[in-house]
């Protein structure tokens, strides 16, 4: 029984530096710090209640970027269970996602309040500001479909006649034109309506 419990012993010790390993390939971390200035985004990280990692990679999605803020929880893995180089796969940040969605609806969110949903029915946009193309400087806002209708609205409460043509108007001559091809009367008509449209304008 001695020998039994020896080998036992042996065994749990050759399993417990893979059993580490396993353990400690996917972890649950908190955000403390964000450099956005590299080709890939690093992130520091609290792991455990007095683990800190620096220089996390963040993969995200191509065409996508995101700046998540101190205090997001992120997945980060430990590719064969090696704490030296780990990857940061997912982030979220509870404080500030949109709650209570239907299924198959996607958004995209700022934490200040802006957001843009892709909804069975159309695209929404929530604004907490103007919206501007080009630059955040750009000079002129766009204009959204409601500032639209209430200008069409002020315009129509403020529509005039148009004005009526001035009396003596000239009268409009049909050239004819001869089998071949030749147009009379136009060059008849040329002096008289110069003349008429001077008289007009003085």
């Amino acid at each position: 029984m001695g020998i039994a419990r020896d080998m036992m012993d042996q065994f749990e010790a050759m399993l417990r530096p893979l059993r580490n390993r396993v353990a400690n390939t996917v972890a649950r971390a908190v955000v403390k710090g964000v450099n956005d200035a590299l080709k890939l985004q690093e992130l520091q990280l609290g792991v455990m209640e007095d683990e800190t990692i620096d220089e996390v990679e963040r993969f995200a999605q191509y065409g996508f970027y995101s700046v998540p803020l101190v205090g997001a929880e992120v997945v980060v893995v430990f590719p064969n269970g090696d704490r030296t180089h780990p990857l940061c796969i997912a982030t979220e940040d509870r404080r500030h996602r949109p709650k209570s969605n239907d299924p198959g609806e996607v958004g995209i969110y700022h934490f200040e309040g802006d957001l843009i949903q892709l909804l069975a029915g159309g695209v929404v946009v929530h604004k907490s500001s103007d919206i501007r193309l080009g630059s955040i400087l750009a000079s002129d806002p766009v204009a959204l479909k409601s500032d639209l209708d209430a200008l069409a609205s002020h315009i129509d409460g403020h529509r005039h006649d148009a004005p009526q043509a001035p009396s003596g108007s000239l009268p409009t001559s049909t050239p004819t034109t001869t089998a071949a091809g030749a147009r009379l009367g136009a060059a008849d008509d040329a002096p008289d309506a110069v003349g008429a449209a001077k008289v007009t304008a003085e």
